[in-house]
């Protein structure tokens, strides 16, 4: 529908894009920022919403890993790991993974955290 319609300009300006855009005669949304197939993209490009999406989703398990650390073993642990962290630093790394260097080192940071 149109009504959950969202639209974004991408820009490397500071400056807001003022483009008013209509399906119908129903005026389209503009957003900063929108989720797309579980990736935000923002109208910047420079991953900083999704990188932190990514970081908040990585220290929940996180904190859940160390809790449990020794209650199972490691291959179980392995497990986790793989499929509660790794899982989402792979996810769509193609599009996000050439962001900053600085979101680049906190996923990486965080990600030693959680082999630890």
């Amino acid at each position: 529908a149109v009504v959950s319609t969202q639209s974004t300009g991408f820009s490397k300006k500071s400056e807001p894009c003022n483009i008013e855009l209509k399906i119908n005669n129903v005026s389209i949304k503009l957003v900063h920022e929108a989720k797309f197939l579980g990736v935000i993209v923002d109208d910047s490009l420079n991953w900083n919403s999704h990188v932190k999406a990514i970081l908040a989703k990585m220290s929940r398990y996180v904190g859940i890993m160390y809790k449990i650390k020794h209650l199972i073993p490691l291959d179980v642990r392995i497990l986790i790991y793989n499929s509660f962290i790794q899982s989402h630093i792979n996810f769509c790394n193609l599009v996000w993974g050439y962001s900053s260097r600085s979101n680049i080192n906190s996923i990486f940071t965080k990600q030693k955290h959680g082999m630890r």
